[in-house]
């Protein structure tokens, strides 16, 4: 099972290298997508956070080749997902004051 993991992992990073030398945006959403699957929770997350940081380059008039390249970290700013299993990242625990994990 961990051999298999590794392989997919190591597949998927090599997908988004590729998509980023060919700066395909598809591709690159596509990765972004496909990494928020392994967390429900954050469905959507990589594109708020895109178009959040697009208004900020639109507010500080930075150049559109700065802007593509915001906007594509934006989308995969979450690629180290990949490789932490799901257990991990869907693993909820409440926090309370004054009290330890359980």
């Amino acid at each position: 099972m961990e051999l298999r993991q590794t392989v997919l992992d190591s597949i998927a990073k090599y997908k988004i290298a590729s998509a980023i030398k060919s700066a395909d945006e598809s591709k690159l959403l596509s990765l972004a997508q496909t990494i928020e699957l392994k967390d429900p929770y954050t469905r959507g997350h990589c594109e708020r956070v895109a178009q959040y940081a697009q208004m900020l380059t639109e507010a500080m008039d930075l150049s559109d080749d700065m802007k593509k390249n915001i906007k594509y970290g934006s989308w995969l700013h979450d690629c180290g997902k990949i490789g932490i299993p799901e257990a991990i990242l869907t693993y909820l625990v409440l926090w309370m004051p004054n009290s330890s994990i359980r």
